[in-house]
């Protein structure tokens, strides 16, 4: 290896501890993340490949250094880039040739669009386009402009429309007016087809119409310059690319659709509430409104109707986070440390800022059940480089709810001292609590799921010399379902306990990106 590759693979090493620690995330947790995403009934191949993944994870975690096994190195970044839902410098593992090749690739892109720019706007302003002939310069100029304008919109409140259909945007309303007033009409999959029907038949016009302007039959020479093209490019060249107008399709794709589609994709909210979206789709109601689009809807009546496709909930977590509330955790941990008549909680949660304005948050995630000292609270925030930065953060107050059964609800708000969070700050809240005389009391807790949460983590280290270490249950509750009688979970786990790498029993359990207002009950059974 070259020394740039290694300073690479060194930086490479350095960014993912990094991340992991904004993410609060540990060897121990990581381990035991990569460990749930393994099958149930995994096959010696993939046990092989875990078993290298760990022996990576000790390297790069634990000791800072990049592994020798570059293959598994890889796979332990591809690992890591899913679990965390974000991208690293990965293209150190590519191969030599690859880096050149892309090079290559955006300048012979650059040089495209530029010799794209130079003949569609040249050969306009030549007034070699095929309307010249009937409208002024500066009328097919106009026009261009208006017809790329509007084609933009079309295309980019196609996305928004496919993206937000399903979504529930009423805690936006006041962010958003315009997209939240849209959002009820096309709502429904009959407004939502109704739309699609019209915007598609305006697109055909409006790229019908482009493709007159953006086509020069008669164009043979450079524009400006008036340099007949070379005798090579007289066939082949004006007839393909400026008779029948490829180069000037490649104009109206880059300009009017891809890049307005690449927008409303990652602002799909942005993008439709932008004040001239709502006319766009009136135009398209409109058009509908006329049969144009009938035929359409008839033949596709042939074709029987599946099952909705759910939305990942992933993708939930991500728009949770980044559209709608501005923040949300990045995981929930509960680490028990079981002893004869004796044991210790360490609640985690860590929240993540995606949005700027926001200078205080409610911290509700904890629920204690049984008789406990008060928790010992702790809460830090990281920016930045994730060096802690404490008391930038602190809890603002904390109250404690009673409820049934012996359980307790920890409130808390976290106000911060530098003024709002911004993106990409990192909140984390700390609780340790201490029980006493707990042979009969603590066998039961739980993870209630209030906002968006990336992961939620159990571990119980089973200390000293249990007698029986029983299997523990994992049961899952939805909490706005309405029941008449005891509550049914909608799942249920077995989990078997284990050793750690120490020897330790435990008892662990997993889950990525919970819905919101899901209990997770754990149960075990544990006799010293």
């Amino acid at each position: 290896m070259n020394i740039s590759r290694d300073k690479r693979l060194k930086n490479l090493v350095f960014d993912i501890n990094q991340q992991l620690l904004m993410n609060s995330i540990d060897l121990n947790d990581f381990k035991s993340l990569l460990a749930s995403r393994l099958p149930s009934n995994p096959t010696s191949e993939e046990l092989n490949r875990f078993n290298q993944l760990i022996e990576v994870s000790d390297s790069v975690i634990k000791n800072s250094e990049v592994p020798q096994k570059m293959k598994f190195f890889r796979l332990f970044v591809e690992e890591t880039e899913e679990i965390l839902n974000i991208r690293f410098d990965s293209d150190v593992f590519s191969h030599r040739f690859t880096k050149p090749f892309q090079w290559i690739k955006n300048v012979f892109a650059g040089i495209l669009f530029i010799f794209v720019l130079y003949i569609v706007i040249g050969g306009i302003l030549d007034g070699e386009s095929r309307l010249s002939l009937t409208i002024p310069l500066a009328g097919i100029m106009m026009l261009l402009v208006v017809l790329i304008f509007l084609l933009a919109l079309f295309e980019g409140s196609q996305m928004s429309v496919a993206i937000l259909q399903k979504q529930e945007l009423g805690s936006l309303r006041s962010q958003y007016p315009r997209a939240y007033s849209l959002h009820k009409k096309f709502s429904s999959v009959e407004g939502t087809k109704r739309y699609l029907a019209g915007r598609q038949l305006c697109v055909i016009i409006i790229v019908f119409i482009a493709a007159q302007i953006t086509s020069f039959p008669s164009l043979d020479s450079w524009p400006f310059i008036d340099v007949d093209f070379p005798s090579w490019m007289n066939w082949w060249f004006t007839t393909l690319f400026l008779q029948y107008g490829i180069l000037g399709a490649l104009f109206v794709l880059w300009i009017g659709q891809l890049a307005p589609q690449l927008i409303a994709t990652n602002h799909p909210l942005r993008f439709l509430n932008f004040p001239g979206v709502k006319y766009i789709l009136q135009v398209a109601w409109f058009f509908e409104s006329l049969g144009l689009t009938k035929p359409g809807d008839w033949l596709s009546r042939w074709v029987k109707e599946a099952g909705g496709i759910p939305v990942s909930t992933l993708e939930q977590y991500r728009q949770m986070v980044e559209e709608v509330q501005g923040y949300g955790s990045i995981g929930i941990k509960k680490i028990w440390n079981i002893r004869n008549n004796s044991a210790t909680l360490k609640y985690e949660n860590s929240n993540k800022f995606f949005k700027l304005g926001l200078d205080t948050i409610i911290e509700d995630s904890l629920y204690i059940k049984g008789k406990s000292i008060l928790p010992e609270t702790n809460c830090y925030l990281m920016r930045d480089n994730p060096s802690p930065l404490y008391h930038a953060a602190i809890s603002k107050d904390i109250r404690e709810i009673e409820l049934a059964d012996e359980w307790t609800h920890y409130v808390q708000f976290i106000k911060s001292h530098f003024g709002p969070f911004l993106p990409g700050d990192v909140v984390v809240s700390e609780n340790t609590t201490e029980f006493r005389n707990t042979s009969n009391s603590v066998s039961t807790d739980s993870i209630t799921i209030l906002k968006p949460t990336k992961f939620v983590l159990f571990r119980i280290y089973i200390e000293g010399e249990p007698k029986q270490i029983g299997t523990a249950e994992i049961k899952i509750y939805r909490l706005d379902e309405t029941f008449d009688e005891e509550p049914t979970p909608s799942h249920l786990y077995k989990v078997y306990p284990k050793r750690d790498s120490n020897g330790v029993p435990i008892i662990e359990f997993v889950a990525f990106y919970p819905l919101i207002n899901t209990q997770y009950v754990i149960r075990w059974d544990i006799e010293y």
